[in-house]
């Protein structure tokens, strides 16, 4: 990036805090606190000099759940220089150490004093009382401060999210912010956010959906976001009274809870709130079922926008209020090239393509420099892109990347089997659920299936355990020896 680019993104940050110096911005809910864009910018420039006192430089890893200080040390981090690496408090400590190890990151931020367990030989800071008040309770500063994001390189790489691979190892995809910068304007132009929207946001802040979409996306369109605990079955059954109570009028929903939803949600609040209220209903991270948005549509009258992206390319497409019509996953954003290869395989070329992974070499995803998506589709109606499969050996259960050779590394170690594979299977609750095929075993007994679902989530997490186990007389496979999937899926239908 040129100075020039830049000189340009400083000025509208410093311009966006200027001009919504005494707005609202985050509405915490936990406490039903509300912070202007000047409480914000105060809590990060403080949060800029705690990471500079206690030497942090280069990388660090932000190990929180939902919260403010999590929004906070985001921005803090960039007015500071850091480079910063999210991970999920839920994933289990194995892949935790995993991740810090593939990073080679030597400074944690987190509010679990367990991670000091399997993490013994980083340094690992825990907020105290007195860290608090220095950097939440502090005096607001002046405009004249913000001067010093003039300082920012936004060329350089700013985070390192690891997604799960098809091999089991955990890739970290590199990206700049002025790559969620540039993805952020050509996505929010499709539907005009600005200062009347109020993001409702419970997906996990520290995944790419959580990041981009409901923290720099909402801060670069001068909106509001309400921060709420991640979603889960208990919190879904009071799914609205959060986005009621502080008006809420612009969700990035995933399909998990929108079946949820229609599942759970048996009052009539929430239906007659949306009725009421003019929302915008963006879904991401996952294919979404056609019969869960045309009830769901019903139900609460709103409009689902489809949108495609992926952690290495961030938005490519979607459905806005401005289309003529509500399709497959919408056109693709001014900027955005692709093309499609063998078998229908999207290539993508984006003006906010990654850095490359920080652990792994990306050189042999490229294609005519565009992006081997693994995803499969084609145009249809007046170029609307639709997503026909997938290539890539992911499961996406309930928004998250799940790696099956990850759970497989950990049944190997049980030797509860004499042969098994993990395959994902489409559910209209979960998206994709995790089964199990295995191997006809005598002493597998609903016990053990119990005890090694809890082995699975210590492991790696809650996401990991698995929704259901299948017994097969063997696992079918081809010429290679490698598992025929094909006929595997064949077994399980015809059950």
């Amino acid at each position: 990036m040129n100075k020039m680019t830049n000189d340009h993104i400083a000025k509208e940050i410093i311009n966006i805090f200027k001009e919504n110096w005494i707005n609202n911005f985050i509405i915490d809910t936990k406490n039903k606190k509300t912070y202007t864009y000047s409480d914000f910018f105060t809590f990060a420039y403080y949060g800029k000099i705690y990471l500079y006192e206690h030497q942090i430089n280069d990388k660090v890893a932000l190990i929180y759940d939902n919260s403010i200080e999590l929004a906070v040390f985001y921005f803090a981090a960039l007015l500071n220089g850091n480079i910063v690496i999210p991970i999920d408090p839920l994933k289990g400590s194995k892949e935790i150490k995993e991740i810090i190890e593939e990073s080679k990151c030597e400074s944690v931020i987190t509010d679990d004093i367990k991670v000091k367990e399997y993490l013994s030989d980083i340094e690992i800071l825990n907020l105290d009382e007195n860290d608090k008040i220095n950097i939440f309770k502090r005096e607001n500063i002046q405009k004249k401060t913000l001067e010093i994001i003039k300082e920012i390189d936004f060329s350089a790489v700013y985070s390192i999210t690891f997604t799960s691979g098809s091999t089991g190892k955990p890739k970290g995809v590199m990206h700049t912010f002025e790559n969620f910068y540039l993805t952020s304007r050509a996505f929010s132009k499709q539907f005009g956010f600005n200062s009347r929207n109020t993001f409702y946001h419970n997906l996990p802040m520290t995944y790419m959906a959580g990041i981009l979409n409901l923290i720099i996306l909402p801060f670069l369109s001068q909106s509001k976001i309400i921060v709420a605990d991640r979603f889960n079955i208990s919190r879904l059954m009071n799914f609205w009274d959060h986005p009621i109570e502080f008006k809420a009028n612009t969700f990035f929903f995933i399909p998990t809870i929108l079946s949820m939803l229609l599942r759970i949600d048996r009052g009539s609040e929430g239906a007659e709130y949306t009725k009421n209220t003019n929302i915008t209903a963006c879904v991401a991270t996952a294919p979404l079922n056609l019969k869960v948005k045309d009830k769901f549509e019903k139900k609460y009258g709103v409009n689902l926008y489809e949108s495609y992206g992926l952690s290495e390319t961030l938005f490519v497409s979607t459905n806005s209020p401005y289309n003529k019509k509500n399709e497959g996953v919408g056109k693709i954003l001014e900027g955005v090239e692709i093309e499609f290869w063998e078998e229908n395989e999207i290539l993508i070329e984006v003006p906010w393509q990654f850095k490359g992974y920080y652990n792994v070499n990306s050189s042999d995803l490229f294609v005519n420099d565009k992006f081997c998506s693994g995803d499969m589709g084609e145009y249809e109606k007046e170029n609307y892109l639709f997503i026909t499969g997938r290539k890539k050996d992911i499961i996406i259960r309930g928004g998250i990347n799940i790696s099956p050779k990850k759970i497989e590394n950990v049944m190997i170690e049980t030797d509860l089997f004499t042969d098994f594979h993990i395959i994902g299977l489409k559910d209209n609750i979960l998206g994709e659920k995790i089964v199990c095929c295995y191997v006809e075993n005598e002493n597998f007994t609903k016990e053990v299936k119990a005890d090694l679902n809890k082995k699975l989530m210590a492991v790696l997490g809650i996401n990991y355990q698995v929704d259901e186990y299948f017994k097969v007389k063997n696992i079918p496979k081809n010429i290679n020896g490698k598992v025929d999937k094909f006929e595997l899926l064949k077994l399980y239908h015809n059950k």
